[in-house]
C-alpha cells in the first residue's frame, strides 16, 4: 500500500535540516508519567516510516514556506513536576491556581515555588538540544516557560509536541501529550511581550511558531484516509483537519471533493471559532473504474471555498491526497461515521481466509465470524494486523478505538469498537454466533471488559498481558483510608470502571489468559489474580503463561493458539438460554444480557443485578434483582397469544396478558418495594439512553455553547474554556465538537443532539432555553441545589441534565458564580481514562490547592431527575 503524498508537501530528501532534527528527537520514545498523561504504561518508540500505515503516515512537522515566517525558541525557563494528580476530579496544582485567579507572574531564573507536596523547587533555565528541542528528567510532568516578543499583533501556528497542555497569554490550549506531532494550534499573539507555559507530559518539548499559510486552511497531518475496495461501489468517507487562523469566528465555508470521473460532493463546513481545529468529513464517491482498479489508487481533490462579493464563491484552499485500491481479500482500512460526534473513524480488517464453506451462498450457517481485535495503547490497528495470517473462516477487525493512545478501551474507545463492530456487520454477512474479542495489554484489558459488559454479544474472550481495573493495577487511583462522605461518593463514581464485579457475566464464554512471564510483575500478577477468580467458577477457561513468540511478526493475541481456542466457541441463540445472571455497573454502560433489560438503578453509582429463569412450556419468567429499579423482558422466544406468568423478587407469580401491537415486551416499574407493569417506560426518567453522569453528555453529536452575554473576562472565558474542550476531545478522542456561541446556536436544527453550556443563567442565553426547569441554577454569586443556596463569587460547577423534548439528549453546563470560578474549571480531567464524574459537582476555586478538600457537593439525580431522589453528598450539612 503506498504511503500517501499530499501535494504541496516536501520531499523527505529535501526536507531542510530542521525537519530532521525535529524527527530524530521526537521519533524516540516519550516517557509520560502518570501524573499527566495518567497513562498505564509510557508509549512505545513512535513508529517509523516502515511501520506506519500508509493510511495516517504524515511528518511530524510540517515544513513552513520558503517566505512564511518562523520563532524557535531559545532558553526555557523550567520546573520540575509541581502538583498532585491521579485519577480523581480535582488535582492540586499551584501553577494551575496562579492562573486561576489571574496572578501568573513569568518567573526568573532561580525564584522559588512550593510544590503540592510542600518541597520546595526553583525555575531554571534549560538550553535547547537542538533548535526547538529541549531534553531533561525534569521536564518529565514539570513546566516549561518562555517569553515570545512581536512588534505587531498576529496570529501564528503553535506547533509543540511533549505537552499536556500550554497556556498562551493565560489562555489554556490542548497539548500533544504522546508525542504525534499532529496537533496544530493557532494562537494569537499580542505587541510586545507574550507568555507561554508549557505542562509538559515527556522528558522532552518540542515547540515552535509558524506563520500559518491561509486565515483557513485544511491540514492533512491527522487525516483519516480509508482504502477504497475494488468491488464496492458506496460511498466513502476520509477526515481531515480545517484551521481558522484568525481571531473571529469562521465564515460559512464548503468543503467539495472531486474524483475524475466521479461524482462531485460538496459539504457544509460547520463554522470555527476564533483559533479554532475541527476534523471535517470528506465525502467520497466509492464507485471505481477498472482503469483506476488496476492502478491500485485515486486522487481526491478537497476545495475549502467561501461566499465572495459578487455571489460566486472564493477559494480558500485546496489539497490532494490519494487512496490505496485494494482487493476485497487484502488488509485494508475502512471508516464509518461515529453517532458520538459524527467524525469519520477507521479500523482495519483481515478478511477471512478461505474455507470450504465459502463457495456456497452466504448464509447465517456459512458466513464467516469475526474476531474483534483490540490493539495495544500507541500500535495502530494496521499494525496489529501486519504479519497475522487470514483466519480462515473468521474476519478480523481491529478498531483504532479513536486514538492508538485513547482511553484503554474504556469510554469513547470503548463506544467505538462495538461502533466498528456494528458498521462491519452491516456491510458484509457473518455468523453472528461467531464473534470473539481479544486483545493485549491495554487491548487485553479492553477486551475482557466489553466482553463482560455485553456477554450476549461475544462467544469468547481473549487477554494477553492484560489487566483488571485502574483499582488493582497502577497508583493513580484514589486510596482514602478513612473516606467522607464526599470521598464516598467519588469512590462509588469508580464502580463504572470495576472489572472483578463483572466477571461473573463472563461464565457463558470462552475465557483464555495469557502472559509472558518476562513482562512487569504487577502485569503478570493481575493474569494470576485473573485465574484465580475464574477458577473459582467459570467452566471454559484457559491460562497460559509463555513467552509470546508463537507469532513474532504479529500481535501475540493473535498467535495461532489464541485464535483456535477463539474459533472454537459459539454463542447459543436468546431463545435456547433459560438461565441468565448479569451484573453492570451502570444501565448507562450496559443494560441487557439476551432478552432482560435494566431500564435504572435504584441507587446510583451502585453495582445493578439480575438473574432470571424462563420455563418456556410454563410459559413462567422468574427474576431476581439487586439495586434495580426499572426492568423489560422481551418475549420473542414464546409464541404469541397466551398470557405469560411473571415474578420477581420473590412475589407471586401473576399473569401478564401478551402484550398488544408490535412490541414483544413486558415493563416493570419497582414502586415502594412492590413491581407493577407499567405501558412504557417515562420519557422524563432516567434510562439506558440517558442514565446520567457528566461524561455522558459527549456521547451525542456534542455541541458546545459559549455565553456571549457576561463581562469581558467571563466572555473571553467561555470561548477559551469551549474551545479548549473542542481540542482535547480531538487530541484524545479524534473527536470532533461543534464549538458555537450562545446567540448563534440553533438549538431547533438538531432537537436531539447533546450540548454543554459554558458560563452561568446570567452570561449564556441559552440557559434560559434549556436549563430554565433545572433544580440546580448557577448565578452570578450564588448556585442553588434543589432549593439550597450555596453562595460565593469563586463557585465552580458541572452538571448535566436531560434536554427538555427529548427522549435521549442531555444538557450539560461548565459554570460558575464568577469568573474566578469558570476558570478552575479550565484543567477538570474530562477526557482522562478512569476518572468518572457525577451528575453534579459543585466546588470552590481554592481547589487548585486544596483539592477534593474543596468539594461543597457531588452527586446523582434520582431516578426522576429531581435532587429529592437522587443521592448527594454535602461538604457541611444544611442549616
Amino acid at each position: 500500500m503506498e504511503a500517501m503524498q499530499p501535494t504541496g508537501w516536501p520531499s523527505p530528501r529535501t526536507a531542510p535540516l530542521r525537519r530532521l532534527i525535529y524527527c530524530a528527537y521526537l521519533g524516540a520514545s516519550l516517557a509520560i508519567p502518570a501524573a499527566v498523561a495518567l497513562a498505564h504504561d509510557p508509549p512505545p518508540a513512535a513508529e517509523t516510516a516502515a511501520s506506519t500505515p500508509a493510511a495516517t503516515e504524515h511528518p511530524l512537522f510540517v515544513d513552513p514556506a520558503a517566505d512564511a515566517d518562523e520563532t524557535v525558541f531559545g532558553d526555557l525557563l523550567v520546573v520540575p513536576p509541581v502538583g498532585a494528580y491521579g485519577r480523581t476530579p480535582l488535582h492540586i496544582d499551584p501553577i494551575h491556581a496562579a492562573f486561576v485567579r489571574d496572578a501568573w507572574v513569568h518567573p526568573a531564573a532561580g525564584e522559588g515555588l512550593r510544590t503540592a507536596s510542600g518541597r520546595r523547587v526553583a525555575w531554571e533555565p534549560l538550553p535547547p538540544a537542538a533548535p526547538g528541542l529541549w531534553e531533561a528528567p525534569q521536564l518529565a510532568g514539570g513546566y516549561a516557560a518562555t517569553i515570545v516578543s512581536c512588534d505587531r499583533p498576529r496570529v501564528m501556528l503553535l506547533e509543540a509536541s511533549g505537552h499536556a497542555m500550554a497556556y498562551v497569554n493565560g489562555t489554556p490550549r490542548a497539548g500533544d501529550p504522546y508525542g504525534t506531532g499532529r496537533m496544530v494550534c493557532p494562537v494569537a499573539l499580542r505587541q510586545g511581550d507574550n507568555d507561554l507555559v508549557f505542562h509538559v507530559a515527556a522528558g522532552r518539548l518540542a515547540a515552535r511558531l509558524v506563520e500559518p499559510p491561509q486565515p483557513l486552511y485544511f491540514d492533512l497531518r491527522d487525516a483519516v484516509i480509508p482504502d477504497l475496495i475494488a468491488d464496492e461501489s458506496g460511498p466513502a468517507f476520509a477526515g481531515v483537519l480545517v484551521v481558522n487562523a484568525t481571531d473571529q469566528p469562521s465564515p460559512a465555508a464548503q468543503l467539495t471533493s472531486y474524483r475524475a470521473g466521479a461524482q462531485t460532493i460538496t459539504a457544509a463546513v460547520p463554522a470555527l471559532p476564533p483559533l479554532g481545529v475541527r476534523r471535517l468529513v470528506v465525502p467520497i464517491d466509492g464507485h471505481l473504474t477498472e482503469d483506476e482498479i488496476e492502478a491500485g489508487s485515486v486522487r481526491v481533490q478537497i476545495d475549502l471555498t467561501l461566499p465572495g462579493n459578487d455571489g460566486e464563491r472564493r477559494l480558500a484552499d485546496s489539497k490532494a491526497f490519494d487512496l490505496a485500491v485494494v482487493a476485497t481479500d487484502a488488509l485494508h482500512t475502512r471508516t464509518f461515521l461515529s453517532r458520538i460526534d459524527g467524525s469519520a473513524q477507521p479500523y482495519a480488517v483481515l478478511p477471512a481466509g478461505a474455507t470450504a464453506v465459502q463457495s456456497q451462498p452466504a448464509t447465517t450457517a456459512t458466513a464467516p465470524g469475526v474476531l474483534l481485535a483490540l490493539h495495544p495503547s500507541g500500535t495502530p490497528p494496521l499494525n496489529m494486523l501486519r504479519g497475522t495470517p487470514p483466519l480462515p473462516g473468521t474476519h478480523i477487525l481491529a478498531p483504532l478505538g479513536r486514538r492508538t493512545f485513547g482511553f484503554d478501551w474504556e469510554d469513547w474507545s470503548r463506544i467505538d469498537a462495538l461502533e466498528a463492530l456494528a458498521d462491519f456487520r452491516n456491510r458484509a454477512a457473518i455468523d453472528p454466533h461467531r464473534v470473539a474479542i481479544c486483545g493485549q495489554a491495554d487491548g487485553g484489558h479492553g477486551a475482557l471488559r466489553l466482553a463482560a459488559l455485553h456477554p450476549d454479544r461475544f462467544a469468547a474472550t481473549a487477554a494477553v498481558d492484560g489487566w483488571l481495573d485502574y483499582f488493582l493495577y497502577g497508583t493513580s487511583m484514589p486510596a482514602w483510608s478513612q473516606p467522607d462522605r464526599v470521598q464516598e461518593l467519588l469512590l462509588a463514581c469508580g464502580n463504572d470502571q470495576r472489572l472483578p464485579p463483572l466477571l461473573g457475566n463472563l461464565a457463558p464464554l470462552g475465557v483464555s489468559v495469557q502472559c509472558d512471564p518476562r513482562a512487569p510483575a504487577a502485569l503478570v500478577q493481575q493474569s494470576r489474580t485473573l485465574r484465580a477468580a475464574l477458577s473459582e467458577f467459570h467452566a471454559d477457561f484457559a491460562y497460559r503463561e509463555s513467552l509470546g513468540d508463537e507469532n513474532p511478526a504479529g500481535s501475540p493475541a493473535l498467535s495461532a493458539d489464541v485464535t483456535a481456542f477463539l474459533t472454537s466457541r459459539q454463542l447459543p441463540p436468546d431463545a435456547s438460554v433459560d438461565l441468565l445472571s448479569f451484573a453492570t455497573p451502570n444501565p448507562g454502560l450496559a443494560a441487557r444480557c439476551r432478552w432482560v433489560t435494566i431500564l435504572a438503578a435504584q441507587d446510583p453509582g451502585e453495582f445493578c443485578r439480575v438473574g432470571a429463569a424462563c420455563d418456556d412450556a410454563a410459559r413462567t419468567i422468574r427474576v431476581g434483582t439487586e439495586n434495580v429499579a426499572g426492568l423489560r423482558i422481551d418475549l420473542g422466544r414464546l409464541a404469541p397469544g397466551a398470557p405469560v406468568a411473571v415474578s420477581i423478587d420473590s412475589e407471586p407469580l401473576r399473569e401478564f396478558p401478551w402484550p398488544e401491537g408490535g412490541a414483544k415486551q413486558l415493563r416493570f416499574l419497582r414502586r415502594n418495594d412492590q413491581w407493577q407493569l407499567v405501558p412504557a417506560w417515562p420519557q422524563a426518567w432516567k434510562r439506558p439512553q440517558r442514565s446520567g453522569g457528566f461524561r455522558s453528555v459527549w456521547d451525542r453529536r456534542i455541541a458546545l455553547v459559549y455565553g456571549t452575554q457576561g463581562t469581558s473576562e467571563e466572555n473571553a472565558w467561555a470561548v477559551a474554556k469551549a474551545r479548549f474542550d473542542a481540542e482535547q476531545f480531538l487530541v484524545r478522542g479524534g473527536g470532533a465538537a461543534l464549538v458555537a456561541a450562545d446567540e448563534q446556536f440553533d438549538a431547533d436544527g438538531d432537537p436531539h443532539r447533546n450540548i454543554v453550556l459554558y458560563g452561568n443563567a446570567d452570561t449564556n442565553s441559552q440557559w434560559s432555553r434549556l436549563l430554565s426547569e433545572s433544580p440546580v441554577q448557577v448565578r452570578t454569586g450564588q448556585v442553588i441545589v434543589g432549593g439550597r443556596p450555596e453562595a460565593g463569587a469563586e463557585l465552580a460547577c458541572l452538571l448535566v441534565r436531560p434536554r427538555p423534548g427529548s427522549p435521549t439528549a442531555l444538557v450539560g453546563a461548565v459554570s460558575g458564580t464568577g469568573v474566578v470560578g469558570m476558570r478552575a474549571t479550565d484543567r477538570l480531567p474530562l477526557f482522562v481514562s478512569g476518572v468518572r464524574l457525577p451528575d453534579l459537582l459543585l466546588f470552590d476555586a481554592d481547589a487548585a490547592t486544596r483539592g477534593v478538600r474543596e468539594i461543597r457537593a457531588a452527586g446523582w439525580f434520582g431516578l426522576d431527575w429531581s435532587v429529592p431522589s437522587g443521592r448527594f453528598a454535602w461538604r457541611e450539612t444544611a442549616l
